[in-house]
């Protein structure tokens, strides 16, 4: 069974894939989503889990990257 902080890993992993893939920085995906680069950071990194990101932010992203967290498994 994969534990909560795993879990949080993966789904940053994912994320700065999805950046990755777009061709953005870090930096680009903070400021278009409306987040300090510091908390977009802690997400990617799992310090933060993608998994409780607000509504307005989950929504952002997928509009932005086409990330959903809850299709990563």
């Amino acid at each position: 069974m994969i534990g909560l902080q795993e879990k949080n890993k993966l789904g940053g992993k994912a994320l700065a894939e999805a950046r990755r893939k777009k061709g953005m920085t870090q930096e680009q995906v903070a400021e278009a989503v409306g987040v300090s680069i510091s908390h977009y950071i802690h997400l990617e990194h799992g310090d933060k889990s993608v998994f409780k990101m607000s509504g307005p932010l989950r929504k952002a992203l997928k509009d932005l990257l086409g990330f959903d967290a809850y299709g990563i498994r």
